[in-house]
């Protein structure tokens, strides 16, 4: 129960796993916790025990409710009585084309503040054009606010109507290169003297692995010393295993699983591609960047993200004969990888500076 002058937030995800979603709540939420707000977590699934973990040490308090598509009307019902006994001042729904289903509840509990929160530019999910349509509609029409993680997030969901972008930021100095420890990773995985290529994400379609071990089949060709490291788990990790072998690739490809201190694994590598089929703004393209780590990006990516000069954004039409040559352009680009990091300090994304405006952002919605 609400108790007087309390601020409360209450954020509903579809589940705790290890996605942006997840490192975005973790990464705003300590600093709204320290200046006043209560912040709550619904979710679904079965939580992965580290993202918990690390959403509860910020100082957030999660909450199980029914998975919304073996019992829909439960999972309703379960966020009505969730959010009249909270009786949150702000509910923000990260669920991307499900967002209808917390934001309907919300408005039938009564919650004034509804905000939508969009953080993917495109969906797996098979339905009609007509039912996308019907699912972008109850979204609008259930919130009284709009947001998305890049422009072209909010411009698959919302179309031409306005939002405001709030992006993915980081702590950019969690993220500097580390020469120390790149050694010693590089000793420990037996890398040393060879051309580390990287990838962090999870194992999804929409991340393109497919593709990305073919690209690196054709880098492999021109140089022998080139090796692909996978940071993050998912669905299809059996399968990309079982093509790794098939290709014959299986010696230089390194899956690696989820990591606590993935910023150690960007200083690592020497590049890292991402080919992926579509993407908001992608939060490892960020963390990447405040390494001062080269990439090269799908197209398919918000153009945001594409802020250093060793950061190229490349079509995924290209062959993957040309996606090699583009790896092979971008290394030999001169780059100070400490530079990169003091520039991605003065940016948007840029923790200091972003968690200052969604608190800003949520108090005028209070005001």
């Amino acid at each position: 129960m609400k108790k007087g002058g309390q601020k409360i937030i209450l954020h509903f995800i579809s589940g705790i796993k290890s996605g942006g979603v997840e490192q975005f709540l973790s990464n705003y939420s300590l600093y709204m916790i320290k200046n006043g707000f209560t912040v709550y977590i619904i979710y679904q699934h079965e939580a992965h025990p580290k993202s918990l973990a690390r959403l509860e040490q910020a100082g957030c308090i999660c909450i199980r409710v029914a998975n919304k598509r073996k019992h829909p009307f439960k999972n309703i019902v379960d966020s009505i009585k969730i959010i009249k006994k909270i009786q949150p001042d702000i509910v923000e729904c990260h669920q991307d084309l499900a967002n209808f289903f917390p934001l309907i509840a919300a408005r039938i509990s009564g919650s004034k503040i509804r905000i939508v929160h969009i953080h993917s530019s495109n969906t797996d999910v098979k339905v009609p054009k007509l039912v996308l349509a019907l699912m972008k509609m109850l979204i609008v029409k259930n919130a009284t606010n709009r947001v998305a993680c890049s422009a072209t997030a909010g411009k698959f969901v919302y179309g031409n109507l306005s939002f405001k972008i709030v992006p993915n930021a980081i702590n950019t100095n969690e993220f500097r290169f580390d020469k120390q420890v790149r050694e010693q990773l590089r000793a420990t995985l037996k890398l040393e003297n060879k051309f580390v290529i990287g990838h962090v994400g999870r194992l999804t379609r929409a991340k393109n692995h497919v593709r990305l071990f073919q690209i690196f089949q054709k880098i492999r060709e021109k140089n022998l010393n080139a090796e692909l490291v996978l940071i993050g788990g998912g669905e299809l990790e059996k399968n990309l295993i079982a093509l790794a072998q098939e290709m014959q690739l299986s010696e230089h490809i390194a899956f690696l699983g989820e990591k606590n201190n993935v910023e150690d694994y960007y200083s690592l590598m020497d590049m890292m591609i991402m080919p992926s089929l579509y993407e908001g703004g992608p939060i490892t393209a960020i963390e990447g960047q405040a390494n001062g780590l080269p990439m090269v990006l799908s197209t398919e990516v918000d153009p945001s993200v594409n802020i250093l000069k060793t950061t190229k954004l490349y079509p995924l039409r290209s062959t993957d004969q040309q996606w090699a040559q583009e790896v092979e352009n971008l290394n030999k680009i001169f780059n100070n990888r400490y530079e990169s990091n003091m520039v991605m300090e003065n940016t948007n994304f840029n923790i200091e500076y972003g968690k200052k405006n969604l608190y800003q952002y949520y108090q005028s919605l209070l005001d």
